[in-house]
């Protein structure tokens, strides 16, 4: 397990100067965010692109774009994740039904605008690359997120709402609501992820 954490002392910090300077109240869970941007309480809302449908059920006026950069010394990076079809592997090739599983895949791609109006950016080029997804708004105006898009270890705990995510919220949400420092919070985390890392896969 390799943390930087002085990198990690130093993004902490700047969570940690948005509540302090109530740019975002510290008191909001991810509903009450969503709740402050509908009602027309809240200017800005910094979230996963899963939120798209979220807001827009709510018919207010929005946008939607890339976070700038916030560190200017390193490539823009976004935290991200994707769907992955697992395809069980049958006791013999005549059993594998080869066609039915790449046709399903297949069915899975060329669905990809469903995919894209729910939030997600296409990995599919030519969903991403067509007109009806660049028509597609706000969807399609965060499209360059993706060229910048770091996920999660390929371990175990790794992944959308797995434990490594539980862990890293958690220190980050004792650092946004002042309960720990950002050094202590950086300190914690690379505790906390030494100890994940050391466990043993459950499967």
């Amino acid at each position: 397990m390799v943390i930087d954490e002085a990198a990690a002392a130093e993004a902490l910090a700047y969570i940690r100067r948005l509540s302090e300077e109530k740019v975002i109240p510290a008191n909001t869970d991810g509903k009450g965010a969503i709740t402050l941007l509908t009602t027309g309480k809240a200017g800005f809302l910094m979230d996963g692109v899963w939120q798209a449908l979220a807001v827009q059920s709510a018919k207010v006026k929005f946008d939607m774009r890339p976070l700038p950069r916030i560190f200017k010394d390193a490539p823009y990076a976004c935290a991200a994740d994707s769907h992955a079809l697992v395809l069980p592997k049958a006791p013999s090739a005549k059993a594998q039904r080869l066609d039915l599983s790449l046709g399903f895949a297949a069915s899975m791609l060329h669905s990809s605008k469903l995919w894209a109006e729910g939030g997600h950016v296409p990995a599919w080029l030519p969903t991403q690359r067509s007109r009806a997804y660049k028509e597609l708004q706000p969807q399609s105006h965060y499209a360059t997120a993706a060229d910048g898009a770091v996920y999660d270890p390929a371990a175990w705990y790794g992944g959308a709402g797995g434990t490594m995510q539980t862990v890293v919220g958690d220190v980050v949400t004792t650092v946004f609501t002042g309960d720990t420092s950002p050094t202590a919070g950086a300190a914690r985390l690379r505790r906390e992820l030494q100890t994940l890392a050391s466990r043993p896969a459950p499967v």
